[in-house]
């Protein structure tokens, strides 16, 4: 939990992160918070947490109504290394998953009550259904990233931080005279 800050009331946010979870047994109705904040501030739950495909649900609260959001989007497996990135530009709210956009709504002005922030549990209180798995590099911006952006931070399952491997392409023999001068041009694509 991190508390209350006004610097996380954003008019406009993104929220990224990478997750790996586990089929979950804290949640008979299959909800489990991975994170947000009361009263549906970029709130993200994983539907279906209990069953072998999982699906996001972002809300967040916009026109006096705490449960805004972005259409669900699913059929993601537990123990695959996933990318989520919610964004909100106060007219439009999106989902993207591994860098496409999976779906989007319609948004307006956020609105925002001095409340914690809630990682890995129930974001109405931080309280229970926990996220079972791994989390990595959880990150919110005060924009909403394009869907360039967005893909950037994906980079093809590599993420912003990591270097696509290059894949050489010239041929793997040559040939050559003993006793000759000899020269041979490596070529690569990626980085």
């Amino acid at each position: 939990t991190i508390p209350h800050d006004p610097k996380l009331d954003l008019a406009n946010y993104t929220a990224s992160v990478w997750l790996k979870s586990i089929k979950s047994n804290e949640s008979g109705d299959g909800w489990v918070g991975v994170f947000g904040r009361p009263g549906r501030h970029y709130a993200f739950w994983q539907g279906n947490g209990n069953t072998d495909s999982w699906f996001v649900h972002h809300r967040f609260k916009w026109g006096n109504v705490t449960n805004q959001g972005a259409p669900n989007t699913g059929g993601f497996s537990h123990g695959v290394w996933t990318h989520v990135a919610l964004t909100n530009n106060a007219s439009t709210a999106a989902t993207y998953v591994n860098g496409t956009l999976r779906t989007s709504g319609g948004s307006g002005t956020l609105q925002y009550g001095p409340s914690d922030l809630h990682i890995g549990a129930n974001p109405d209180n931080g309280s229970s259904l926990w996220y079972e798995g791994l989390m990595d590099d959880l990150r919110f911006y005060d924009v909403a990233l394009s869907a360039t952006e967005v893909a950037n931070l994906y980079n093809g399952g590599y993420g912003d931080q990591f270097t696509i491997p290059a894949t050489i392409t010239s041929p793997a023999t040559a040939e050559a005279t003993v006793g000759q001068a000899f020269s041979y041009q490596i070529t690569t694509t990626g980085s």
